[in-house]
């Protein structure tokens, strides 16, 4: 029976146990992933760090529900994603904000189109409501003058913005970005992350965010340091064996 005294652990955004994953089959099958532990707990801003193909972006996915988890335990928002079905991959993916390199915005749809159209996913919002959330957010992200401009009439940082008011206007209990400044010059970038950082914080949603710029390290709770595909010993994202130990005593003893 489980007990309110019990470890903050139990309301962890993201738990990832003894993660392996390969792509590829037979000969040709080559592993990515070697033995990755990673918790993210609510409110916390943590940035994935390390060299190209050192298996970031490939983490990421895999706790956004955008690839299939074959070998190990990866709980994201109270599902585990090994074996889930289609429909609970689905589900989990309509509670998570995504922000990747590339903006996406549709060209002839507005940043405020742009932004509203990502709750056509939501029948329960309204479009005036709708419309109302995406205006709020682009204000927040400070676009408040550039709501009607195409995306071909914005600079690369303000089509970020826009990206980052879309990846929020859905509320998600969590936001995944992956290298959103890659395309940025580095004053621009800084500035786009001190947007995402300040708006996740206002609305209490825990970030995971892949970047290489060693001059944002200090925008984050906490820095995962990765290396050909294992998390490094010393970053903070690792359980320890008694740690793991405890954990397993916990949950057995919680089973009815």
């Amino acid at each position: 029976m489980t007990t309110s005294s019990q470890p903050d652990h139990y309301n962890v955004v993201v738990e990832a146990r003894h993660i392996n994953f390969w792509f590829g089959e037979g000969d040709l099958r080559k592993q990515i992933l070697f033995d990755v532990n990673l918790r993210i707990n609510p409110g916390e801003v943590v940035l994935l760090t390390g060299q190209s193909g050192s298996g970031k972006t490939t983490l990421l996915t895999l706790i956004g529900a955008l690839r299939t988890l074959t070998s190990g335990s990866l709980i994201v928002l109270g599902q585990e994603l090994l074996q889930a079905t289609r429909r609970q991959q689905v589900s989990v993916r309509k509670q998570i904000g995504f922000i990747f390199q590339a903006h996406n915005l549709i060209p002839h749809l507005t940043a405020l189109e742009n932004v509203q159209l990502a709750l056509e996913l939501y029948p329960d919002v309204s479009a005036a409501e709708g419309r109302q959330r995406a205006a709020d957010l682009l204000v927040a992200v400070g676009l408040e003058h550039r709501m009607h401009a195409f995306p071909a009439k914005l600079s690369g940082g303000q089509k970020q913005r826009v990206a980052i008011a879309r990846a929020m206007v859905n509320r998600p209990r969590l936001v995944l970005a992956d290298e959103p400044t890659s395309a940025l010059d580095g004053r621009t970038g800084r500035e786009v992350l001190e947007r995402l950082v300040l708006l996740a914080r206002d609305y209490h949603v825990p970030i995971l965010m892949v970047s290489h710029d060693p001059r944002i390290v200090d925008l984050a709770d906490r820095n995962i340091d990765m290396e050909d595909g294992s998390i490094l010993p010393d970053s903070s994202a690792m359980f320890s064996a008694a740690e793991l130990a405890t954990e397993k005593a916990l949950v057995a003893t919680s089973r009815p």
